[in-house]
């Protein structure tokens, strides 16, 4: 997981084939794409990746498994996707997201 955040960090033009290739790699399941969905999350609180990137990540995630997709992964990506109208989420972004990994995560274990 962490080398796909580093590609997302440092090559953001590629998020499809890189999420893509990262799926495939990781086992294609559950685990793995919970795991992405809240170190995406996680990254975009923490400002280490921009809104558009994260956001675009979390919709390559969903393509590869549409209405299969644990809960967890659904509460994040709706997170995102509620913020998708405004020009540059911030800070009250953040804070949206960062709401919804806390509900997906009580532990806090991604922030």
């Amino acid at each position: 997981m962490s080398e796909l955040l580093k590609q997302l960090e440092s090559s953001p033009v590629n998020v499809p084939e890189l999420v893509e290739e990262w799926y495939e790699v990781a086992g294609r399941n559950d685990t793995a794409l919970l795991e992405a969905a809240q170190s995406i999350a996680s990254s975009f609180i923490e400002s280490r990746l921009p809104f558009a990137v994260a956001s675009s990540a979390m919709t390559q995630l969903m393509v590869r498994r549409a209405w299969e997709a644990p809960e967890g992964f659904w509460r994040l990506f709706v997170a995102f996707e509620d913020l998708e109208l405004e020009e540059d989420p911030g800070e009250r972004g953040r804070a949206h997201v960062q709401t919804a990994l806390s509900e997906v995560c009580p532990s806090n274990k991604w922030l």
